[in-house]
């Protein structure tokens, strides 16, 4: 993970926000990688419109609210990290939205390091 992480910069323009999930350590790329982050810490809530990608990003392709989201957010990047959670993945079923996207049209693979996997989304384009 800190090997993608680290390497984010080189593919994600500065101050372009990414859409992370926090159990999977998400939130560390605005430590290592200096870019903004769609929620930084896992105890802290994330707002409406986040928490709608969490759970509808993978929805793309079937829900226009999706592309408003994220156009109003500024956010054309997602990282999904490997499936482990931290504290048991407690609260998986809260980013339902970013998983399985490297299937999904409209998302184009920037970087990955095994099952990690920096995304760039173009859907909305």
């Amino acid at each position: 993970e800190l090997a993608l992480i680290e390497r984010i910069p080189e593919s994600v323009p500065e101050g372009s926000m990414i859409l992370v999930n926090p159990w999977q350590g998400g939130g560390l790329v605005y430590a290592f990688a200096n870019r903004p982050v769609s929620q930084f810490y896992m105890f802290h809530d994330p707002n409406a419109e986040i928490e709608f990608l969490n759970e509808n990003l993978n929805r793309i392709n079937e829900d226009a609210q999706v592309c408003s989201v994220l156009e109003d957010k500024s956010i054309r990047y997602v990282l999904v990290l490997e499936t482990w959670y931290i504290s048991n993945g407690k609260r998986q079923d809260q980013y339902v939205g970013l998983l399985g996207l490297e299937d999904e049209a409209g998302f184009k693979i920037l970087d990955q390091e095994g099952d990690n996997v920096l995304m760039e989304i173009y859907a909305c384009d």
